[in-house]
């Protein structure tokens, strides 16, 4: 009932020519604790609910464009920690050449003695 006292004043308001963007910013002050914020929305202008799509449309943009980086990021990660276990095998090989390493892997790891699959 409110509500619809509300409406019907503000759309009596128009009809005289009072400034609707004063009479909207009042408006809003007075309904914003009461209703959810999602139903304020029915009440924006075109231009307001245009620009929260182009920010909508912008954020989905970005948040793409970080998964993507995110991504990259961890394909090179991976990339750097095979080629430093190469090389560290490279160099043990190198101080120790009687020393087989065939059984060395990136998943690798001693436990009690021995050398097992971390998986």
């Amino acid at each position: 009932m409110f509500f619809h006292r509300l409406m019907h004043a503000w759309c009596s308001m128009l009809r005289r020519g009072s400034n609707w963007l004063l009479w909207w910013l009042n408006l809003r002050l007075i309904l914003a604790p009461l209703l959810q914020p999602h139903l304020l929305l029915v009440l924006l202008p075109n231009q307001t609910r245009r620009a929260t799509a182009r920010l909508k449309e912008e954020l989905v943009r970005k948040d793409e464009h970080f998964l993507q980086t995110k991504d990259e990021l961890t394909r090179d990660a991976a990339k750097s920690y095979a080629a430093g276990f190469e090389d560290a095998l490279a160099q043990v090989a190198y101080v120790h050449p009687g020393v087989d390493l065939s059984q060395t892997g990136l998943t690798k790891t001693i436990v009690d003695g021995k050398l097992v699959d971390a998986n």
